[in-house]
Order: structure tokens, then C-alpha cells, then sequence
């Protein structure tokens, strides 16, 4: 009998890799199930065997949610908000339920998604980007947000996944109420993101962060960098995905430290023409507390680029200790933000980390054990 799948889904570029890992290891049995849709989801370029169909995250949403997943073997909800975690908690005992977690949906607290995240400036500008009365209205709508559904759902889940296995613990903390095991899913495959691209590196600039977001903490790294020997490098941040305002301050703060050789990417890129630009970035440097910006730094890794991570980030624990070349942020001060790439050794020894964890075939056998296991 053929496994049925159902995959709960927010609207995102994500789904196209997702849907092409799942349709490969088990073709013809999902239907992913696409919420929050900010437009027609074929932009993705989804496989053609997959069964897509758009929800709107209301009550008449979760009624074709349930109905559908009632009616599966498996039923995987993709970043846990709210709305997936209503279907969850209606899902069957018969179902297997699966969490794959993005990040921003277990990491924080119940009281603040950035709880733990920001160092002292970015943390300064979160405090006053809103007024008391806006402070007020921030909390009371997240409070209002069935928080104890969520954890309801953790409760429920019978698997979690997350990108890296080093997030089972940020979990656990998070929602203890959760009691199932661990599986590890990780949908894009080293051959279909990491390697494609530039070879090698090919410039001396600096890439920071990888969105307009908070944890990327942008505004404490700038500080890091302005006493740093970075002469004649420029400073690429992506800052197109994520808030405008945030954005604004960044860019502002970068051009008064750096001038132009602050470089802030404020529209969004065709692929090769992001990949091309990255590829002149000879140094990586992230300021998440958080595993975020995985592909970033995988594909930097891959053509050589010299990583430098936040010392508490669990993705920096998770590629020191498989033996990857990535140092850590608190050494900036110190040493400086190298200029000079991997060696050849030094790459090949990142690739076969890389591959180790994300190659297509450990990709598949990883959906595949998830499935046989139903």
C-alpha cells in the first residue's frame, strides 16, 4: 500500500526543495497543503507529480487541513505557528505527526520570539522602535496567540525534526511537553543548493547576515567590524527579505561607519546574480544566536570562504565539531576578519562535512527511514 503524506505548509521558497526531496523518495504520495499564500505557489517551480493545493489560515482552512490529514499516514507541519498547530492537535492518534522546525517557531519564549537572541545595540533598538503603548499591544496580541495550543502541540507531536540535530535541545527547553524522538530532515541537498554557483571564491569582501531580521544582530556586528583591519573590503549585507525599518537603521548605521564600502543589498536578486556576488565575499561573518542563514554559510563553506559565527549558535557547535573550518565571533577582536581564503585542504575537508550531512542520497535515506517508520 502507497504511504499518503500530507504536508502543511506556509508560502515560501522552501516548498519547491521540499517538495522535490519527498516527491523523489515517495513519488505520488503528497499533498502539501500551502497556507498564507502571498501569491500563485507555480512560482516556486514545484514538481509536477506533487498535489498542491492553497489554504487560507481560517476556520474553513483548518476544516480542509483536517479532513485531508485524517485521512494520511504521515502528516508533517512545517514551522509550527498557530494555525498548524490547531491541525496538529486535531490530527488522529493513527497519524504519525511530525514538527519540522524552522527555528523561528521554537526558539524565544512564550513572552517574546526574540528572548535570548539580541545582543546590547540591536536589543537597544528593539526596546525603542516602539512606543509604550505599541509595547503593550505587542505583548497582548502574542499572548493572545493560543500560546497554550502550541504547546499543545508539542505535547501531540509524535517526531521533531529540525536543520540541525543541535536544535533538539533549544526545543526540548522550549516545550518540554514534548515526549516523541528525534528524526532528522533536512530538505535540500547539497547538489541542488550548496554546490551550485561559483567553484571558489574569488573576492576579499565581507558578507554580513543574511536578511533585514533581528537575530541577525547586525548592529553589534557593525561595531565588531569598525574595529577591525578591513581596508579596501566592502561590506555586503542582504537586507531585502525581512523589515523595512530595520533595514533603514542598518543601512544608516553601516554607511556611517564603512561609507560606501557599505553595500547594503536592499532589493531582491535573481539567484545567479546573488550567488555571483557572494562569491566575491572571501569571509562570512553572522551574528545569530540562533541556527539561521544555513544555506549562506554552507555555500560559503563549500567554495572556500572563511566562516565566522556566533560563539553560543548552535550551527557554529554543530559544523566545529563534524570538523568544518568556521571560527568563532568572539575572535574577531583579536585576530582580526581573515582575508585569505581556505586552502585546497581546507575546502575539500568542508565538503566532505557538508556532504556527510546534506548529500542528496543521505537527504532521501533520511524521508525514507521517516516513512518506513510510519
Amino acid at each position: 500500500m502507497t504511504v499518503r503524506i500530507v504536508h502543511l505548509f506556509p508560502d515560501s521558497p522552501f516548498l519547491r526543495f521540499t517538495a522535490e526531496m519527498f516527491e523523489s523518495a515517495a513519488p505520488g504520495a503528497n499533498t502539501f497543503l500551502v497556507y498564507a499564500a502571498t501569491g500563485d505557489v507555480a512560482r516556486h517551480g514545484l514538481p509536477a507529480t506533487a498535489a498542491i493545493e492553497t489554504l487560507i489560515a481560517d476556520d474553513a482552512g483548518l476544516r480542509r487541513a483536517n479532513d485531508a490529514i485524517s485521512a494520511a499516514d504521515i502528516a508533517i507541519f512545517h514551522s509550527v505557528g498557530s494555525f498548524a498547530a490547531r491541525a496538529l492537535n486535531s490530527a488522529p492518534a493513527g497519524t504519525l505527526k511530525v514538527w519540522s522546525g524552522w527555528g523561528g517557531d521554537y526558539y524565544g519564549s512564550d513572552w517574546s520570539g526574540m528572548a535570548g537572541l539580541l545582543d546590547p545595540l540591536t536589543a537597544r533598538y528593539d526596546r525603542r522602535r516602539l512606543t509604550l503603548p505599541g509595547k503593550v499591544q505587542q505583548t497582548y496580541r502574542r499572548l493572545r496567540t493560543p500560546v497554550r495550543e502550541v504547546h499543545r502541540a508539542a505535547g501531540a507531536a509524535d517526531v521533531f525534526s529540525a536543520p540541525v540535530p543541535e536544535d533538539y535541545a533549544v526545543f526540548r527547553r522550549r516545550f518540554p511537553e514534548f515526549h516523541g524522538r528525534y528524526a532528522q530532515l533536512n530538505y535540500a541537498s547539497v547538489e541542488d543548493t550548496y554546490a551550485v554557483g561559483a567553484e571558489a571564491a574569488t573576492g576579499d569582501d565581507i558578507l554580513l547576515g543574511n536578511s533585514a531580521s533581528l537575530p541577525n544582530n547586525h548592529l553589534d556586528v557593525l561595531e565588531i567590524l569598525s574595529r577591525a583591519d578591513i581596508a579596501g573590503r566592502r561590506i555586503v549585507a542582504p537586507l531585502s527579505y525581512g523589515d523595512p525599518r530595520y533595514a533603514d537603521a542598518v543601512t544608516a548605521r553601516g554607511r556611517e561607519l564603512f561609507g560606501e564600502a557599505f553595500l547594503p543589498l536592499r532589493d531582491f536578486l535573481p539567484l545567479p546574480e546573488y550567488q555571483a556576488l557572494i562569491a566575491g565575499c572571501s569571509a562570512v561573518v553572522m551574528g545569530h544566536h540562533r541556527q539561521q542563514a544555513v544555506g549562506n554559510v554552507a555555500s560559503a563553506l563549500w567554495t572556500g570562504a572563511r566562516v565566522i559565527l556566533q560563539d553560543r549558535s548552535p550551527l557554529f557547535a554543530f559544523l566545529r565539531d563534524r570538523g568544518a573550518d568556521v571560527a568563532p565571533l568572539s575572535g574577531v577582536a583579536r585576530a582580526g576578519v581573515p582575508r585569505a581564503r581556505a586552502s585546497a585542504h581546507e575546502r575539500e575537508r568542508n565538503r566532505e562535512v557538508l556532504t556527510a550531512f546534506w548529500s542528496r542520497e543521505r537527504v532521501l535515506a533520511n524521508i525514507r527511514g521517516l516513512i518506513a517508520s510510519a
